[in-house]
């Protein structure tokens, strides 16, 4: 799932067995920051173990995640916005798969899916998303 806005890139990647929260600062090589500020404010890591898997999928299951449209703006009847904060969810487990994406607006569920990542990446997105705009 990735947030792009002007602070940077939000990225959670569960392509391994950790989730990682990446914040990328627009402008800003990552290799650039020492390590301590690194692993304090841009970049955390969670294990993928099976409690976490299952949290992920009863949040997905729960709020009908696995069944957004692709374009959720075109789906939802607002059409294409050229300005304002965009998101974009890719994911997939067993045999579901999802890949979503919005302008401005969200669909039901997209707040319990935040909330979820805040809560085990012990970071608030909402702030992290409000404080770039």
């Amino acid at each position: 799932m990735s947030y792009p806005n002007n602070g940077g890139e939000i990225n959670i990647n569960t392509r391994t067995s950790y989730l990682y929260f990446k914040k990328e600062p627009f402008g800003l090589n990552l290799s650039e920051i020492p390590k301590e500020m690194k692993e304090e404010f841009y970049l955390k890591k969670v294990d993928l173990n099976d409690e976490i898997k299952k949290i992920i999928s009863d949040t997905f299951d729960k709020n009908n995640i696995w069944n957004w449209p692709k374009d959720y703006n075109e789906v939802a009847g607002f059409g294409r916005i050229m300005d304002g904060d965009l998101w974009e969810l890719k994911a997939s487990y067993k045999n579901k798969k999802v890949h979503s994406h919005g302008q401005v607006y969200y669909p039901d569920g997209y707040e319990s899916l935040i909330t979820m990542f805040s809560k085990m990446f012990e970071v608030n997105f909402f702030d992290e998303i409000d404080n770039n705009y």
